[in-house]
């Protein structure tokens, strides 16, 4: 019977050896070892300077007569130039300060589109010499300001110079520098109601030709420039890219090798430079915004000296054990000292009772140790916190599915990838057509691009991705200043019958009938509405997979950022 008892009790101290660290180990699991966050690849856009020399001497442009070009952020002010104060031949540039001067006059109440100009009205000019680079229409235009040299000298406001000291070669057929035209761009977006029709006229020229000639991802509005003489070719263009933040460019060639496509690449060289320094700044300032967040949250407030003060201890996030149950490490090695002092006087206890044949020496000696094992391990796992085992998967296959799911329709499927399971989506189609429409161009919009590696810390992940979608917040601001404007061009043109009703209100499929054709020149040309944003999204694993949170910005852009 002794001897039974004996070995129960060494049974029964193993177990809770055992027990100890199961509840040390805690459920669920995840990663004992915290992977290395690796630093994130680079995305290949260095300086400015560094990517135009590479990209000029790949094109054997570099250090040589045949290219100057010039570069603006609108947004942050950024410029460069590559012979930017050089003057060379740009053909038909010229016209686009040209008919910034008969719109400022518009603007000023001096003229309106109908006013006729050597017989012809303005509206077909100004559209007939942008869009189409017509040089006769620009003929009429100049002469009607008094003569090239005159036209010249009125325009000196928009390229930035003075009439009386700029280098006699600026009067000399169509030569400017790449500083001047960014200057009449300049001058041009920043106040464009300043300029009406004109930003509409460049939007609709060339749409394959130039910095168009290779599709690019962003709306460009540009004027371009081509002439062939007995010197050679020049082709130019210069713009407007509507990039995050938006961005002025202009690029002049001389006999150069493919033309079309030097000033495609320029542009998208451009546009992505412009497009990846955005996200750098707004991922840097979301890490600055997680960083005070951080010090926020962990800020505690110190208390005022009381006359008696019990002793608190913390845990490394500056909780009291009080409300966490977790030890300090200075209370721990208290507890593990009174404990071995413990299993001492427990060993000697046993060696004594051994020596009077009462227990086994060895039994009972071991049955000690284990017990002493158990508390010891008991009180580092309160002192430590959980200790994990290895997750499995990999979060950002998760992200991955789900958007994939999400962009194709499969609302269902995409819900399964979800921490919550919510079925989230436009599962009930509009009854209304025009919203139907703006859904449909809403769910073209979508694409996106993991940015940068995910990390992951224990149970929790966070992967960032750069998603595109068709801003609709815009649209309907947009669409009811277009609303307007059709209409006041429809009262000009309809009879009054089909525009009022017996009160002189206008009739409702008057109304109608100009917010149709407003929401159909607007959806035409949508991709001007889309937007790039930077998204944080956050993973918890939970039944052996990494499962995303849906956040408000997330749900947001999936919205149309309403």
């Amino acid at each position: 019977m002794a001897k039974s008892l004996r070995k129960t009790v060494f049974f029964l101290a193993v177990i809770l050896f055992i027990s100890s660290f199961t509840v040390v180990a805690g459920i669920p699991s995840a990663s004992a070892e915290e992977p290395a966050v690796e630093e994130e690849a680079a995305d290949g856009y260095d300086d400015w300077d560094s990517l135009i020399e590479a990209f000029l001497t790949e094109n054997k442009c570099y250090n040589n007569k045949s290219v100057a070009l010039g570069y603006y952020n609108t947004v942050t002010g950024e410029e460069h130039y590559y012979r930017g104060d050089i003057y060379m031949e740009t053909g038909s540039i010229y016209k686009l300060p040209l008919n910034m001067l008969y719109a400022e006059r518009i603007y000023n109440g001096e003229m309106d589109f109908d006013t006729k100009i050597s017989g012809a009205y303005y509206r077909t000019l100004q559209q007939g010499s942008i869009i189409y680079s017509n040089n006769e229409y620009a003929t009429l235009l100049w002469r009607n300001l008094g003569g090239y040299r005159h036209f010249r000298e009125l325009i000196t406001p928009y390229m930035g110079v003075d009439p009386d000291n700029v280098d006699p070669i600026y009067y000399k057929n169509r030569y400017f520098t790449a500083e001047q035209v960014i200057h009449c761009l300049r001058t041009l977006y920043e106040d464009q109601d300043r300029f009406p029709g004109v930003v509409d006229c460049l939007l609709a020229a060339e749409p394959s030709n130039y910095f168009n000639y290779h599709t690019q991802k962003y709306q460009v509005a540009h004027k371009y420039g081509y002439i062939k003489d007995a010197a050679g070719f020049s082709i130019c263009d210069c713009g407007i890219c509507y990039t995050d933040e938006p961005i002025l460019i202009t690029m002049f060639t001389s006999n150069v090798r493919h033309p079309n496509d030097l000033l495609a690449d320029f542009c998208t060289l451009a546009c992505d430079y412009a497009q990846q320094s955005y996200l750098k700044r707004q991922e840097a300032a979301l890490a600055a915004e997680e960083q005070i967040t951080e010090v926020q949250t962990t800020e505690v407030e110190v208390p005022e000296p009381a006359p008696t003060p019990e002793p608190v201890f913390y845990d490394d996030d500056n909780e009291s054990i009080a409300d966490t149950g977790f030890l300090s490490d200075g209370h721990s090695v208290r507890l593990l000292i009174i404990s071995g002092i413990a299993a001492s006087a427990a060993a000697v206890l046993v060696i004594v009772l051994a020596l009077k044949k009462k227990v086994s020496l060895f039994w009972g000696l071991l049955s000690v140790l284990f017990a002493f094992a158990a508390v010891c391990a008991c009180i580092t796992g309160q002192a430590e916190g959980t200790i994990y085992t290895r997750t499995e998967g990999d979060p950002q296959d998760t992200v991955v599915s789900y958007l994939d799911n999400y962009i194709s329709g499969d609302y269902s499927a995409a819900s399964e990838y979800t921490s919550d399971h919510s079925v989230i989506g436009f599962i009930s189609e509009s009854s209304d057509p025009d919203s139907a429409r703006l859904l449909e161009c809403l769910k073209r919009s979508y694409s996106y691009k993991l940015h940068g590696d995910c990390r992951i810390d224990g149970l929790e992940a966070r992967q960032k991705i750069e998603l595109t979608y068709l801003k609709l917040s815009d649209i309907k601001s947009d669409l009811l200043a277009k609303t307007n404007e059709t209409a006041q061009e429809m009262v000009q043109t309809l009879p009054a019958s089909r525009i009022y009703d017996s009160d002189g209100n206008y009739l409702e499929e008057f109304i109608d009938a100009a917010y149709q054709q407003a929401l159909d020149e607007i959806l035409s040309g949508c991709d001007k509405y889309y937007t790039t944003e930077l998204i944080e999204t956050t993973l918890s694993y939970s039944d052996k997979r990494w499962l995303l949170n849906m956040s408000s910005d997330l749900l947001s852009a999936l919205c149309g950022g309403e």
